[in-house]
């Protein structure tokens, strides 16, 4: 197995995050890739975090709202994963980078905001 490519949806998700070999899972707007084997990203000496209240202030009370209103499954799922982390850290990730960026696809956040986040 190399890379595999999915449309993005939430069943497609958990078919995604159960790949029993080492993956990795890059999601973008309208497909899931999971790299595997020779595909996988080169690893990362320790992606940076942050402490998940520091990361709830950057957002606005607009922007929060407006995510926390939101029925999309990837926002969800998103929110999901980073409130329930037993350490209180957002990673900065690819993965956290491309959730962002879909929240500004669809209009939660505006074109920018990904970075201010996240820096």
């Amino acid at each position: 197995m190399a890379k595999i490519t999915y449309d993005n949806t939430q069943e497609n998700l958990a078919i995604a995050e159960a790949t029993v070999e080492r993956h990795h899972i890059w999601i973008n707007v309208d497909k899931i890739h999971v790299f595997t084997g020779a595909d996988l990203p080169e690893e990362k000496q320790q992606d940076r975090m942050i402490p998940l209240q520091e990361f709830r202030d950057r957002f606005s009370d607009s922007e929060m709202v407006d995510v926390a209103a939101s029925n999309d499954p990837i926002v969800r799922t998103a929110i999901l994963k980073i409130t329930t982390r037993g350490d209180g850290m957002v990673p900065v990730t690819d993965e956290v980078r491309a959730v962002l960026d879909h929240m500004v696809s669809i209009g939660l956040l505006t074109a920018g905001r990904p970075q201010q986040l996240l820096s």
